[in-house]
């Protein structure tokens, strides 16, 4: 079994918190948003939530979903790829996509390096 991860940025502050996910209704029935670092659940704001996708990058920094990724051919035997985009969750598996295109985050003979 593999573990799930999430991040999130504080409500308060502009500071990531990791562990995993809750979503919870407040009194008025409001969505709110928690990353959940046993015993603590920490507010986050909704769009800077992502799951971890079990993939590192070339400098081996963990890539998250929201992230901007470049991706690039490593091996002249295959197409050669010099692709940039948002990850994404989607068909049930890991994509980096932009506008018009998309291409899988993970793939043997690509590197993937983070760019923000």
């Amino acid at each position: 079994m593999r573990d799930i991860f999430f991040r999130g940025k504080g409500l308060e502050t502009d500071i990531w918190f990791y562990g995993g996910f809750s979503k919870e209704y407040n009194k008025d029935g409001e969505d709110e948003f928690y990353i959940v670092d046993a015993p603590c659940l920490i507010p986050v704001k909704k769009e800077t939530i992502g799951q971890f996708t079990g993939i590192y990058d070339i400098d081996g920094e963990r890539i998250w979903e929201g992230m901007t990724v470049n991706q690039r051919s490593v091996s002249p035997e295959y197409e050669d790829i010099d692709f940039t985009g948002i990850v994404t969750f989607k068909e049930g598996s890991w994509w980096i996509e932009s506008l018009n295109d998309s291409v899988r985050l993970f793939s043997e003979d690509r590197e993937n390096r983070i760019i923000e």
